[in-house]
Parts: structure tokens; C-alpha cells; sequence
């Protein structure tokens, strides 16, 4: 009689234990999931919103050219960053599809960064590691494409 009480006791400690190792971990994940992950996203957005009003803000004072130049270097920033994760992507993977379009862009068009180490890399990125695939269909991309091909 005293064992099997002292085995239920054990078990009811066991789960008592267990049930708050779940509480404490749902909370953690959750405040890092707040305090962590959340934010990143919302510096990714910033980012990526600042860019964009320096763009449009080039553009409506009449620089196109340093807007264009603007958009040129983001490009190199953003085909750098998605190749930084290339390894981990699937052969279905959206980042291939729209890292194969920056080939084709770049085939047309080289990188105008100044800083040359730059340029071979993202030169690497795009020959090294992307078979060329030539974009289809009635895209800005492939109408300019087809647009410097005729020239």
C-alpha cells in the first residue's frame, strides 16, 4: 500500500513538473517571439520602406539617374543576402525564381557599384550557383530584355 502511494505521489510530481516546464516554455517562446523575432521583421519592413521612399523621392526631383543607381546597389545588397541563404533554399524555392530573373537583368545590365570586390561577388553568385534562365511571359523584365536584344 505505502509503495503504490508512493508511486502515485511521483507520478503526480512528475506531472505537475512536466505541465509547468510546458507553461514556462509557452511563455518563453512567446516573449521571444515578441522581443525577437517580431522585431526583425518590422527593421525588415523599415528598411525596406526607407529604400523606397528614397526612390520615389529621387524621382519626383527629377533624378532618375540616382534613383536608378539607388535601386541598382539594392539589388547587389538584396542578390548578396539571398545567396547568403542559397544552401538552404528548395529547387521550388521563389528566392531561385527571382535570383535567376537578377541573372537575367544582369546579363543585360552589369552591376554600377564602384567597389569592385562587390561586383565579383554578386558576378559569382549569379554564374557560380544559378543555371540562366531566360524570364518568359509579358514581365518589365523580359520586355526590356527583349527591348536590348533588338538594339
Amino acid at each position: 500500500m505505502n509503495s503504490a502511494k508512493s508511486k502515485l505521489k511521483l507520478i503526480a510530481l512528475f506531472l505537475v513538473i512536466f505541465v509547468f516546464g510546458i507553461i514556462v516554455g509557452a511563455f518563453g517562446n512567446a516573449y521571444q517571439y515578441q522581443n525577437v523575432v517580431l522585431p526583425f521583421f518590422s527593421t525588415d519592413y523599415a528598411v525596406n520602406t526607407a529604400s523606397t521612399l528614397n526612390t520615389i523621392c529621387m524621382l519626383r526631383l527629377g533624378e532618375p539617374e540616382n534613383a536608378i543607381q539607388h535601386l541598382e546597389n539594392k539589388i547587389d545588397s538584396d542578390i548578396l543576402y539571398m545567396a547568403s541563404a542559397f544552401t538552404h533554399m528548395s529547387k521550388t524555392d521563389y528566392s531561385r525564381e527571382v535570383l535567376s530573373k537578377a541573372r537575367a537583368y544582369r546579363d543585360h545590365f552589369p552591376s554600377l557599384s564602384k567597389d569592385a570586390s562587390r561586383v565579383t561577388k554578386v558576378t559569382k553568385v549569379l554564374t557560380d550557383y544559378l543555371p540562366f534562365k531566360h524570364p518568359k511571359g509579358i514581365s518589365p523584365l523580359s520586355r526590356l530584355v527583349e527591348q536590348t536584344q533588338a538594339k
